[in-house]
């Protein structure tokens, strides 16, 4: 299963489209119309084991100004069944992608470890 979900993640007034593939990868489309692209979307990698994303949303939890990012996953493991991601953006990294600080919620417990 993936999972996406669309946010202005940049600020810019337009959408863009955060992705969790079913292999781990979690990334977002930006269009970017350029006449010699051979797409409009340019895509930017944020994670590549973030696990089998069952939902993903992005909003400014932390209140400083930037989207976050939390994903409820689906794993096979028992250890994991329970859990949410929480990934802070910390800092903006060279190249313009986000740098992110990971976090996993433990539903049961309601804790960060």
């Amino acid at each position: 299963m993936s999972a996406f979900t669309t946010t202005d993640w940049d600020g810019d007034g337009d959408s863009e489209v955060l992705v969790c593939a079913r292999n781990g990868i979690m990334g977002l489309f930006d269009m970017s119309p350029s006449s010699d692209a051979p797409s409009p979307w340019a895509f930017t990698q944020l994670s590549s084991d973030v696990g089998e994303a069952g939902w993903v949303g992005a909003r400014d939890i932390d209140s400083d100004g930037d989207q976050d990012i939390t994903i409820a996953t689906t794993y096979e493991s028992q250890a994991m069944q329970e859990k949410v991601q929480l990934f802070i953006t910390t800092a903006v990294a060279e190249g313009g992608g986000p740098q992110m600080e990971p976090h996993t919620l433990d539903i049961v417990d309601e804790g960060f470890a």
